[in-house]
Formats: structure tokens, sequence, C-alpha cells
């Protein structure tokens, strides 16, 4: 949980493109992985490229051959969980934050956690929007939970309580 504060409080420099009320554009790289995937020729190697798009909100799998032949490309939305720099600066947007200081300043000893995924089907948290759940809490008892965009780079909801809570 420090960690969660040390991350926050920082002077981050945020990401190109994710200044404060920027929306995201364009493609963002995940990760590349290989695997054997059964065809009618038997098992071969797989190369599959993944990138998330901001623009749609889905995470796409570009499925190459051994050669490197684009075979396919898959689409998803699979909650594509925040990097540690797109979590570090949604801590620091709700850490600064003219509301969030007034509460610390009247409650010391906060600590802030989160990065869980939030979506709805419509709304600001629709797709293509990447809403995560911020919570600023005093150790026993969540204070604000809030919730991030990470792809307009604003909060969205700024005292969001659960349907099911």
């Amino acid at each position: 949980m420090a960690c969660a504060v040390i991350l926050a409080t920082q002077a981050l420099a945020p990401a190109a493109g994710a200044a404060d009320g920027a929306t995201r554009q364009g493609t963002k790289f995940v990760g590349e992985s290989t695997l054997m995937e059964k065809t009618a020729k038997g098992k071969e190697l797989r190369r599959i490229r993944t990138e998330y798009n901001w623009d749609d909100g889905l995470v796409y799998n570009y499925v190459h051959d051994a050669d490197g032949k684009l075979l396919e490309v898959r689409k998803s939305f699979n909650g594509l969980r925040p990097d540690d720099e797109e979590l570090a600066h949604a801590f620091a947007m709700v850490w600064d934050d003219a509301e969030v200081k007034e509460i610390r300043r009247r409650q010391a000893g906060l600590d802030i956690n989160g990065g869980f995924i939030y979506r709805t089907e419509s709304g600001a948290c629709a797709l293509p929007a990447r809403c995560v759940h911020v919570l600023l809490f005093d150790g026993e008892n969540v204070v604000r939970n809030m919730i991030v965009d990470l792809r307009t780079n604003r909060i969205v909801k700024r005292d969001h309580v659960p349907a099911n809570y």
C-alpha cells in the first residue's frame, strides 16, 4: 500500500498523449508471445503481437505463422489491466485533484489503491473508454471510490457507489 502512495505522490511525467483531459489515440503495444496451435496440418507455431487500440477500446491480436505471414487478426475486449505507468498516472490525477486535496487536508494518513477495471454498457465508461477504480481509504474504510478513464485522462465519477454494495 505504501508503494501506491509513493507512486501517486511522485512528480510523474505523463506518458505521451496522457496529459489531463487529452484523449489518447492510436495503439499501444501490449506484448508478443508464441504458441503451438492445432491446425488441419497438426500443431504449428504461431507468433502473436498484441496491441490495445485507444480509438475503439479493443485489444487486437495479430496472429502470424512461423515465417511471419499474417494469418488473422483477432479482436476482443478482454479488460486490459493498466500497466504501472498508467496506474501511477491515474493515482497522481486523483491525489492532485482539488477535492481530494481538501479531503487529505481534513483527514491525515490516507492511502490510495486501485486499478480494477470498470466498464458500463453506456455512459462515460462504455467503449471506447478504459476506466479503472481508484480508491482513497483510511486503512479501514473506503473514503472515496473514484473512476478514472485512462483514455481521456479524466476523473469521470467522483464518488462511485457500486450497485451491489
